[in-house]
């Protein structure tokens, strides 16, 4: 028990004291902050500075040649169509006295190219017949060909609407409003919603495609980005001699190979050698036959920086051109299996060289 006379209770109360005081200058010094404070930013936002502007790159110069495709080069000019239609002015009095006109002098011709103004809608009643057969006591039941399946939009419709979204890449919005020209009043979600009908309905021939994909014995397969909704997709092509199948996914992976061609399909992929395709060859024994495009552009690339490669390029390059020559021709299947055998013959000569180089030798 402490007595108020002795040292640690006096010891004690000036303490109590100075903690006191110390917070009520705690106080005062956060209010006279927060003033401070609010000053503070005022002052920042008005002396904040303004955005720098962007600094355009330099433009290129091109030096002393002439803009557009380089001299000596094949023109293309586009060619005169035969007119489907003769217009012809009136040529009955002269303008100037009034006089009746004997048959023009000369006659010039200004052949022109010229498209109509989107046709109105059109609004047909599709009748469907219902009976029974007298003979069998069959239920039929028939409708004409265009009569799309269900919705109350001709086929026609369904067709623009997916051009203007795929192939045009139009948003949803200006697709309806391309349509609205037309005279069809359509909302973003209505054609969104003929979107969606359009490929419920063409379901049966996408697996169709994908089915004699699966069963040839070459394909070709290649894949670029897209984007979908902002975000990174890749989008892959499958082609044969009568087929082309897309593909949009979000990897680019061998799943998307083993999901298209299957597991075990062997056949000869034509494709530009990416990591995905070698990873598919290894586990479903297909063959991989490198693309010339990317092939040749490889060995001009690796001929750049190596000296030795030069000659492997040329040589690659000469390959390419004979047969493509020889193609153009359309020779028999004769013909075409001996360019095939020369062909091999050359490029196993230039793989059979020794070469130095690291990177020669793993081209």
């Amino acid at each position: 028990m402490i007595c108020r006379g002795c040292g640690i209770w006096e010891e004690n109360q000036r303490l109590r004291a100075e903690v006191e005081r110390l917070r009520g200058e705690k106080a005062q010094l956060e209010v006279e902050n927060g003033k401070l404070r609010r000053r503070l930013a005022l002052y920042e936002k008005i002396q904040a500075p303004l955005p720098k502007k962007r600094r355009r790159a330099p433009a290129r110069r091109s030096g002393l040649r002439f803009p557009g495709r380089p001299a000596g080069r094949r023109g293309s000019t586009r060619p005169r169509p035969t007119p489907e239609k003769i217009v012809a002015p009136e040529w009955d009095e002269c303008e100037r006295c009034g006089a009746p006109l004997p048959q023009p002098e000369v006659v010039e011709h200004h052949v022109v190219e010229e498209i109509s103004n989107p046709a109105p809608k059109v609004v047909i009643d599709y009748l469907e017949f219902r009976g029974e057969c007298p003979s069998c006591g069959a239920k039929l039941s028939r409708v004409h060909p265009d009569c799309p399946p269900s919705g109350r939009f001709g086929k026609n419709v369904y067709v623009q609407a997916t051009l203007h979204k795929f192939l045009d890449r139009l948003p949803l919005e200006k697709g309806a409003s391309a349509l609205g020209r037309a005279g069809l009043g359509l909302s973003a979600p209505t054609q969104l919603e003929l979107l969606w009908r359009t490929a419920k309905w063409l379901r049966p021939e996408y697996e169709l495609i994908l089915s004699r994909i699966r069963n040839s014995r070459v394909v070709h397969t290649d894949q670029t980005g897209i984007k979908v909704d902002g975000a990174n997709f890749w989008i892959w092509t499958f082609v044969t001699d009568s087929e082309i199948l897309f593909a949009i996914r979000r990897r680019k992976s061998q799943k998307v190979l083993e999901e298209i061609l299957g597991r075990e399909w062997s056949g000869v992929m034509v494709c530009d050698g990416a990591r995905s395709h070698h990873t598919f060859a290894r586990k479903s024994g297909a063959k991989i036959q490198r693309c010339w495009a990317h092939l040749l552009k490889e060995a001009r690339n690796l001929a750049g920086k190596d000296e030795e490669a030069e000659a492997l390029s040329r040589g690659l390059q000469g390959v390419f051109d004979r047969l493509r020559k020889a193609l153009e021709k359309k020779p028999p299947p004769a013909e075409r299996a001996r360019l095939l055998r020369n062909a091999r013959r050359v490029l196993r000569h230039w793989m059979s060289n020794s070469y130095k180089k690291a990177a020669v030798r793993k081209f």
